[in-house]
């Protein structure tokens, strides 16, 4: 599978140049990038430095046998892959448009990786498109952007957003998922962390910052570093911030133990610093219970 891993798209927009982004996957050491067709020269300077590239075109089902036509052409410029981008306006579609596309690709690279990219909130993933496009498809990317689902951010809007996209009856033909991330519109550095700590705990084997260019400096700088365990005072700041979200304070001056006290409790617990709103009443109760101080 070759978008198995850690990614990254470059659709042609961002502030960084393509030399930038270029520098930025080295920096990251990704294991593939996303390239927009039509863009040969962005390909070419992704493959020339040692990438794995793929092709991403966002389709229109009014003219499925040009999209067939685009994707190809990053295919002959360097790139191993291909990623269809189809959204809303797939949706009121009866699945033939995406047959042919999907076809049309197939008949001139019989063994050519097609990704799906798609919304899969709600119903969506029982609509046609989505179900021809899996037919070809070798794993799906679930759009995963918490700040667009909730742009006020409210506590847990990151795992919500997975749960929104994964956890509500969604139908994924048992073929993998690699979700594509947000790191852009300023989500934030924590947020960016927090959406990765979520692939692995979900044990996704690889995943796609959207996009390059995108993302802040300090944004990039935790995709880059991401995989690193967090430090003790990193992870007692996250786990304090979990709990005062959830109503409970913890420390010197409360009657619940704070410190590394309260976090060895928590792991012991199996409670998660990155819960968000997966942490349930019960386990709130069950920190509240063991973090208090005896007499």
């Amino acid at each position: 599978m070759l978008a198995q891993g850690r990614g990254a798209w470059w659709n042609g927009r961002g502030d960084a140049d393509i030399l930038g982004c270029v520098a930025r996957a080295e920096q990251a050491q990704l294991d593939f990038v996303i390239g927009k067709a039509s863009f040969t020269y962005a390909i070419r300077k992704f493959v020339e430095a040692g990438f794995k590239v793929g092709v991403e075109r966002y389709a229109y089902p009014d003219q499925p046998g040009l999209e067939a036509y685009y994707l190809p052409d990053g295919l002959e410029n360097g790139a191993r892959f291909v990623v269809i981008n189809a959204e809303a306006e797939w949706e009121v579609t009866d699945g033939l448009d995406m047959r042919q596309l999907c076809q049309g690709v197939r008949d001139g690279y019989p063994n050519v990786e097609i990704y799906a990219s798609v919304d899969t909130r709600g119903d969506r993933t029982h609509l046609p498109y989505q179900q021809v496009l899996r037919e070809y498809a070798t794993a799906i990317m679930p759009m995963v952007y918490p700040k667009s689902f909730y742009p006020s951010q409210p506590f847990g809007y990151v795992s919500q957003s997975f749960a929104d996209c994964l956890d509500t009856g969604q139908e994924f033909g048992g073929l993998p998922l690699l979700p594509t991330l947000q790191t852009y519109d300023d989500i934030g550095s924590f947020a960016v962390e927090e959406e990765i700590e979520e692939c692995k705990r979900r044990g996704f084997l690889g995943w796609q910052a959207y996009t390059i260019a995108h993302a802040s400096e300090e944004e990039w700088g935790v995709f880059s570093q991401i995989g690193r365990p967090l430090s003790l005072q990193e992870r007692l700041a996250r786990l304090e911030r979990l709990l005062a979200g959830n109503g409970i304070r913890i420390g010197a001056d409360t009657d619940l133990l704070g410190g590394e006290e309260a976090l060895r409790i928590a792991d012991n617990l199996g409670i998660s610093v990155y819960g968000g709103l997966l942490l349930t009443q019960r386990d709130i109760e069950a920190i509240r219970q063991h973090l208090r101080k005896v007499p």
